[in-house]
């Protein structure tokens, strides 16, 4: 068995790959090409093509196991490490079935733990690389030992769409929060004036993030179990923190679920499950069901909300505990007072009628 061994890719339209080897003992290189037989010097003319094949060559050279071959022009070239000190460098050979020729060095000033890469460019063998100030750099050798006079300094590959996914995401949030900002920030709290019927309360904040756990909470696990995302990973792929457009499709699957479920139910019934188990509703601003473009406008802010979570801030500081999305639909979370202990029942009487009246002693009044 010769070891080791190199799968090298002559080019992108050569789908069979060129299989080096090399025997340490020996000092020898071997490799393995597909195509046809070379025909011997003395074989007479024939019209029948030769079947291809993988043909061999070899030749005299000791190599290292962190030699790297590539082809050059359909040329093999063999790139070795050197040990030196504040520079990257490679000793350069290339081979041919009739001779072995060194290159040269190709190197570059670099840090010894620098990151680095060997690449084909055209006709030339490349060397990328860090400088000291942190710059991409590309030295290049051709194929008669000349190296640039001066390395290229590589631009950084603009940021595709994906890339920038989240930032986007977080600009269509801001361009839409921006203008209802501007014009709620300043209103004074009498211009959305609270009128709840007798026994109903603005509900508190802790019940009302109960209640949005409630609802949220099964989203979330059952978008995990359709899309095969554990519920510890989910964070990861919520939009505006994912990475890319199609990471942060399971985040806005669970968004869509939890917007859609709460807008049904908060449409048809004025509360959603979650608000339902702890004894909170939606009303207007009267104490009265909202209408349909009120629950709508709420819920559509929820997955604003979602995707920038400091805007639940707006909610602790509006005298109303609004979120955004009542605010635009002015409607109000409320819940029923509670009852007061010392609240007389109807049936009871006061123990003043109970009591006997004190004897009048003063004296009465002739006619």
């Amino acid at each position: 068995v010769e070891s080791p061994a190199w799968l090298v890719a002559p080019s992108y339209a050569d789908a069979r790959p060129l299989l080096v080897t090399t025997t340490p003992a020996q000092k020898l290189i071997r490799w393995y090409t597909w195509g046809k037989a070379p025909a011997a010097p003395d074989a007479p003319a024939t019209s029948t093509p030769a079947a291809e094949q993988w043909n061999v060559a070899s030749q005299s050279l000791e190599l290292a196991a962190s030699a790297l071959p590539t082809v050059i022009n359909n040329q093999l070239v063999v790139a070795q490490r050197l040990s030196t000190t504040g520079r990257i460098e490679f000793a350069v050979t290339q081979i041919r079935p009739e001779r072995v020729t060194d290159l040269g060095v190709l190197g570059m000033a670099a840090a010894s733990d620098s990151p680095w890469a060997l690449t084909p460019v055209g006709d030339q063998l490349g060397l990328i690389t860090f400088d000291a100030q942190g710059e991409i750099q590309m030295v290049r050798m051709n194929l008669r030992g000349t190296l640039d006079e001066n390395p290229m300094t590589l631009a950084p590959e603009p940021p595709s769409i994906g890339q920038i996914a989240d930032l986007l995401v977080f600009v269509f949030v801001l361009a839409l929060v921006t203008p209802v900002l501007i014009l709620m920030w300043k209103r004074e709290p009498t211009a959305q004036p609270v009128e709840l019927p007798k026994g109903l309360r603005i509900g508190d904040l802790p019940t009302r993030f109960t209640a949005a756990m409630i609802d949220l909470l099964p989203c979330i696990y059952v978008t995990s179990w359709l899309m095969d995302v554990s519920m510890e990973k989910m964070l990861n792929f919520w939009p505006g923190r994912s990475g890319g457009w199609e990471p942060m499709i399971p985040g806005a699957v669970a968004i869509g679920m939890y917007v859609g479920h709460t807008f049904l139910f908060e449409l048809f019934t004025g509360r959603s499950l979650g608000k339902a188990m702890v004894g909170q509703r939606v009303t207007n601003m009267e104490g009265g069901p909202p209408d349909v473009w009120q629950v709508l406008a709420r819920n559509l802010f929820k997955i604003l909300d979602l995707i920038a979570t400091p805007l639940l801030i707006f909610a602790i500081i509006s005298p109303n505990r609004q979120r955004l999305g009542d605010v635009v639909g002015r409607t109000i979370v409320v819940a029923a007072m509670p009852a007061d202990p010392n609240a007389k029942k109807p049936d009871e009487k006061d123990d003043d009628e109970d009591r006997n009246d004190p004897p009048d002693h003063r004296p009465k009044r002739r006619r």
